[in-house]
């Protein structure tokens, strides 16, 4: 559902459960990111999931709530979670479905999920070069017989040395 800034800010007021989309007309993610959160939204019809077109001035809740946080990402698209009238989660870019669901559910930021799934991968990428460089120093100590074995069959066959 699509709100004004005051019907919006009365709603999170309210109390409730609110999941705020916010967008603008000129963001291309904005517009390949609100199907998505349309279908996320049939899922849960006891929580209150809004789409809030952020206006250039003039916006309550462009003052309260998208106010640049050094160091953080901000802008559209935004996903805000209210409960009891205070932001519990936000995310600013596009997501997924499944990131979307996590976020709202189990309060996970997909941006934290997905830096967790890098460390992951970076883990696995450090063991694995781990191992090789343990079978190239095991390769190493066993250069001075290779290359003594190579020699004897050079010698064998006749190859210059």
């Amino acid at each position: 559902m699509e709100m004004n800034d005051a019907s919006l800010m009365d709603l999170i007021a309210g109390g409730s459960k609110v999941i705020v989309d916010v967008w603008s007309d000129n963001c291309p993610y904005c517009t390949q990111f609100s199907p998505i959160f349309d279908e996320v939204a049939k899922e849960y019809p006891e929580t209150h999931f809004v789409k809030f077109n952020l206006p250039k001035v003039g916006s309550e809740f462009k003052k309260k709530y998208m106010t640049l946080q050094v160091g953080k990402p901000n802008g559209v698209p935004a996903i805000f979670v209210f409960e009891k009238g205070e932001v519990v989660l936000r995310h600013h870019g596009k997501i997924d479905a499944k990131q979307l669901k996590a976020f709202v559910n189990d309060g996970i930021d997909p941006s934290i999920e997905q830096l967790e799934q890098q460390k992951e991968k970076a883990k696995q990428e450090l063991f694995s070069l781990f191992a090789r460089r343990g079978e190239l120093s095991m390769l190493l100590e066993e250069m001075p017989h290779i290359d003594s074995k190579i020699n004897q069959i050079k010698q064998f066959i006749g190859a210059p040395h």
